[in-house]
């Protein structure tokens, strides 16, 4: 016949086997979600260096291509940030040039 105090350890020793289970499940779980996320990591920085060294790339082939797309994504990015009402944006000289250089370029695209 079992005593009361073996019964109380027997129980604490079952408790410690599901909290050891638990304890490597949590640990498996988490080192499957460092690899993926490490995963996902070098991907994207494969990726974005692959995207930087091609529009090097491209600029070093291309520099009068290359300097019409960047002034045209400030002129573009200038115009949608820098205007906080329409009237006020189009009495400016900015405002003006800026829509004058918007207007040929979609001509000559178009």
């Amino acid at each position: 016949m079992e005593t009361r105090a073996e019964t109380s350890n027997r129980t604490s020793t079952q408790t410690g086997n599901a909290s050891t289970r638990v304890n490597d499940t949590a640990t498996n779980l988490i080192n499957t979600a460092k690899d993926t996320l490490n995963t996902g990591v070098e991907k994207v920085t494969k990726s974005t260096t692959d995207v930087y060294d091609s529009a090097i790339k491209y600029s070093k082939q291309n520099p009068g291509t290359a300097l019409a797309i960047a002034l045209a994504g400030g002129v573009t990015l200038g115009f949608i940030l820098g205007r906080s009402s329409k009237s006020r944006f189009d009495d400016t000289l900015w405002g003006a040039v800026a829509t004058a250089a918007i207007k040929s370029a979609l001509d000559y695209w178009t």
